[in-house]
């Protein structure tokens, strides 16, 4: 099997492990597993080639709009949204990484009561132990699901709205579909349990999350009154 053909089949995660060296372990969205002979960073740059995307804009663009500048979750697809996450305490060498990646649209549930841990259950039924804490991992997937949101709008909604002839030119319009996107955002975040079990994380996460919301609907209201 060829990288190619984890491709296919669509990449889960993207470890980086000491088998012979340092390769990376690759979980495809049904189970199948293969260790490349490259590091996870060589691997990562080879599927920005193939993607035809800039690392370094992609981080930056996504970064800036989550008002993140670290760990920000990187979109290949619809349906391959990269979140880096660490697997890695003491690397052998200088430069062999501690960070893998995780796709978002692949992770079935989140583990873990100790504060440094956490595991997390990927949809084929593998697992993927993580050096951060639950809350943490928590925070990157409501930061993936975020960057999903973009991407859909940046690279789906508006190119077909642009199809119909469409205008998005009004408050009104706009306000409703950052709403309407919300509400789905925060029903997608209650569904798959990322909200966790203790009440105060709860409110913290949701009062971050309608606060950026909100700043989002005044950017757009700004943008209108100041077109470019």
């Amino acid at each position: 099997m060829v990288i190619e053909d984890m491709l296919e089949l669509g990449v889960a995660a993207m470890l980086p492990v000491y088998e012979g060296g340092n390769v990376t372990r690759l979980i495809a969205s049904d189970g199948t597993e293969m260790v490349d002979s490259r590091t996870c960073r060589t691997v990562l740059k080879y599927f920005a080639r193939l993607f035809g995307i800039d690392l370094s804009a992609v981080r930056k663009s996504y970064g800036k709009a989550i008002n993140k500048r670290h760990a920000v979750p990187i979109p290949f697809g619809a349906n391959m949204i990269l979140v880096p996450v660490k697997i890695r305490k003491n690397p052998l060498g200088e430069n062999d990484g501690t960070f893998g990646y995780v796709n978002f649209k692949e992770v079935l549930r989140i583990d873990g009561e100790n504060c440094n841990f956490s595991h997390i259950t990927l949809k084929c039924g593998k697992t993927v132990d993580i050096l951060s804490s639950r809350s943490t991992m928590l925070e990157y997937m409501k930061n993936a699901r975020l960057v999903e949101s973009l991407y859909m709008q940046r690279h789906f909604y508006g190119a077909s709205a642009e199809c119909k002839g469409a205008s998005f030119s009004s408050p009104i319009g706009q306000e409703q579909d950052v709403l309407r996107e919300g509400r789905d955002n925060l029903r997608f975040i209650k569904e798959k349990g990322l909200l966790g079990e203790n009440l105060q994380d709860q409110d913290d996460l949701l009062r971050i999350y309608l606060l950026e919301l909100l700043v989002k609907v005044l950017l757009q209201h700004k943008d209108d009154k100041n077109p470019r």
